[in-house]
């Protein structure tokens, strides 16, 4: 089911980067800063700082903005397989409407790691904070 959703995740994306169809970032967002946030969220991963990314975390996840632990576990466990993140080689950002008609950012982020690569899901709210991650 992860590797479904994993390949599914990068054909779409894949998809709307080779055509064009992707939105433009709407007016607030900057490119820049979402790849130095979701730099900087990768990092923290990495870093395996708990704390860190609790403070960068959104109120998607309540009133706690608390990344669920047991979810950041799940990644710590790869991170520990995968060894040093070396770089990040790419990112591609959309942008995605919500029902109450604000926006958030949707990017995928491929970075390589001492023994290997991997991709970060990534969704930021419109003040740049942390809705989800996900390694995939």
């Amino acid at each position: 089911m992860k590797k479904t959703l994993a390949i599914l995740i990068v054909l779409l994306t894949a998809a709307m980067f080779l055509t064009g169809c992707m939105q433009q970032l709407p007016e607030g967002y900057n490119q820049k800063s979402v790849d130095a946030r979701c730099a900087e969220i990768v990092g923290l991963i990495n870093n395996l700082d708990y704390e860190g990314i609790d403070d960068l975390a959104s109120s998607y996840y309540g009133e706690t903005k608390t990344v669920p632990a047991v979810h950041v576990d799940e990644m710590y466990g790869i991170i520990k397989t995968l060894g040093a993140l070396k770089g990040i080689d790419q990112v591609v950002t959309d942008v995605m409407k919500d029902e109450a008609g604000g926006y958030y950012t949707i990017s995928i982020v491929i970075a390589t790691h001492q023994n290997n690569w991997t991709r970060y899901m990534i969704l930021l709210d419109s003040g740049l904070y942390l809705m989800q991650v996900e390694m995939v």
